[in-house]
């Protein structure tokens, strides 16, 4: 085989080393590796055994190599795997969901403003984490600074307030108006007070374990309720 670098077989054994023992492999590019392979027209029959392992790095590059597979590979096959790979449809699904929303549109956030971003770029930028930045990865729900992470789940009450937060960052939201977006319904003091309350503390606890310097503040303002905002003492961008 060291005879023979460009030998499919060897690129297969390369590529599954440095997806699977990374820290043993630094000198190994999976993401060339995956392009050769895709070059030679080869067909590897026990993908489905390792594309969750490859799907869960996020890394567009790497990620052809599984829809590359997906197209070439018979329907008796893809059933297989069904049957023989735990949690193998989901993954279909999720790889099915990424193609559909291979042009979509996100919100790129920073302190200087908001503009669009592709799809494809926001799968680049998470993968490609800038240091000493807060991040926050709306559509998986990550908040991550340097080695910290915490989670929100997408599409949630807190989520959807942290989101509106970001995006009205360095300003102000009413306390009324952020309860009717992030809710959907007009705000009743008496009775939503308590459950703003409660997201906001929860938003609180889960910003300062990621960061201690995040803080969500009240804010005097027009509305009789006052308002609330983010204050960050990092550089920090958001994509939702």
């Amino acid at each position: 085989l060291s005879g023979n670098p460009d030998r499919v077989s060897l690129i297969q054994v390369k590529l599954f080393s440095s997806i699977y023992f990374p820290s043993h492999f630094p000198e190994i590019s999976p993401e060339t590796l995956s392009h050769q392979y895709i070059s030679t027209q080869a067909f590897d029959p026990f993908w489905g055994f390792y594309s969750a392992k490859i799907l869960s790095s996020q890394n567009p590059k790497l990620l052809e190599f599984i829809h590359y597979h997906l197209r070439k590979s018979p329907p008796p096959l893809l059933k297989a795997f069904s049957t023989r790979v735990e949690g193998f449809p989901k993954l279909i699904k999720k790889i099915e969901n990424r193609q559909s929303r291979s042009h979509d549109f996100l919100s790129h956030v920073t302190p200087r403003g908001c503009k669009p971003i592709r799809f494809e770029d926001y799968l680049e930028r998470v993968n490609n984490k800038a240091p000493g930045f807060l991040i926050f990865d709306g559509p998986s729900g990550l908040i991550s600074f340097n080695q910290n992470q915490a989670r929100i789940a997408p599409d949630t009450l807190p989520h959807k307030v942290l989101t509106h937060l970001f995006v009205s960052y360095p300003l102000s939201i009413d306390l009324d108006e952020l309860y009717t977006a992030a809710w959907g319904t007009s705000f009743d003091s008496e009775c939503d007070s308590g459950p703003l309350k409660s997201v906001l503390q929860r938003l609180r606890k889960v910003l300062s374990s990621v960061n201690p310097g995040i803080r969500v503040c009240r804010k005097r303002t027009n509305s009789k309720y006052g308002g609330v905002c983010l204050s960050m003492s990092c550089c920090w961008e958001a994509i939702v």
